[in-house]
C-alpha cells in the first residue's frame, strides 16, 4: 500500500511488521522518532509477544538485544552518532557471539564537541566490528532493507545495521510502498534459534578448524572477531564434548 509518512516512521512499521520480540530503546537523535514510533505500535497493543525496554543507556541498549538474542529473540534496537560509539564494546561481543540483532543507525556525525547532522562517520568508525552495513538511498530503501535485514541476519547468524542518513531521510516525508504483513510474513518465517546450547559456536568452530588453505566464506565476520568467536567456542567444546558431536 501507498502512502506518504516520515521515514522514522515507515522504519517503524517496518520493523514491527517483522514481529521483533524484543526491542531495546533508547533516545538519540536523529533516530528518536523511529523507538517512538515502535513505542506507540506496541501501546496500541498492534504488535503482540513483544518486549519493548526502556534502557538508560546505548551500552545497555545493545547489552539488553545480545541478552534477548542469546535467549532465543528477535531483538531489536536503533542509535545514531555518539549513541553508536558508546556501544562500541557490546557491538563486537554481537558480531563475536554471531547473534542475528538488527540496529538501525541514523547517520549523524561524530561530535567534535558536538554536531547533529548527518554524516556516515558514526557507521564507518565500526565498518570492521564484524556486522553487514546496508545503506538506504531513500525512505523505500530503508523500509526494504530492514525487513531483508533480518532475514538476513538469522539466515547468516550474524548482527546487521541499516545505515539510513539522519534527518535527510528519517525526518523526510516520501511515498513509500509498505508490504502488507501476509507479505512480510511469507518473506520472513519466525525466527526459530538452535535448539542446542552455543550450536553457534559449533558452527563457528566448524569453520574455524578447516585447513588454512581453505579460505573462510565471505559471511565470516572480521578476522579479530572471528578469533575471539573461535577461542570461546572451543573452550566451550572442550567443557561440553557434546557440542563436538562425540
Amino acid at each position: 500500500m501507498r502512502t506518504q509518512i516520515e521515514g522514522s516512521l515507515a522504519v517503524a512499521q517496518a520493523v514491527a511488521a517483522c514481529r521483533p520480540q524484543v526491542i531495546c530503546a533508547y533516545p538519540i537523535s536523529p533516530q528518536t522518532h523511529i523507538v517512538e514510533g515502535l513505542s506507540a505500535i506496541v501501546k496500541r497493543g498492534e504488535l503482540t509477544g513483544c518486549e519493548y525496554v526502556n534502557v538508560e543507556s546505548e551500552f545497555a541498549a545493545m547489552s539488553v538485544a545480545i541478552g534477548a538474542s542469546a535467549a532465543g529473540a528477535r531483538s531489536y534496537t536503533a542509535t545514531a552518532s555518539q549513541g553508536l560509539l558508546y556501544m562500541v564494546e557490546a557491538v563486537y561481543n554481537a558480531s563475536g557471539l554471531g547473534l542475528p540483532i538488527v540496529m538501525t543507525v541514523a547517520n549523524r556525525a561524530i561530535g567534535a564537541p558536538i554536531n547533529i547532522w548527518n554524516d556516515h562517520s558514526d557507521a564507518m568508525s565500526q565498518r570492521d566490528s564484524g556486522w553487514i552495513q546496508l545503506y538506504a538511498e531513500t525512505n523505500q530503501e530503508a523500509l526494504d532493507l530492514h525487513i531483508q535485514a533480518f532475514r538476513l541476519a538469522e539466515e547468516l547468524s550474524m548482527p546487521v545495521m541499516v545505515c539510513m542518513d539522519g534527518f535527510i531521510l528519517t525526518h523526510a516525508f516520501e511515498r513509500v510502498d509498505m508490504p502488507t504483513q501476509e507479505q512480510v510474513d511469507a518473506f520472513l518465517p519466525p525466527f526459530e534459534p538452535p535448539t542446542i546450547p552455543f550450536l553457534r559456536f559449533q558452527s563457528i568452530t566448524a569453520l574455524w578448524k578447516k585447513p588454512a588453505a581453505q579460505s573462510l566464506p565471505c559471511r565470516a565476520t572480521s578476522a579479530g572477531a572471528m578469533w575471539e568467536a573461535g577461542s570461546l567456542s572451543m573452550k566451550f567444546a572442550k567443557k561440553n564434548p557434546m557440542l563436538m558431536g562425540t
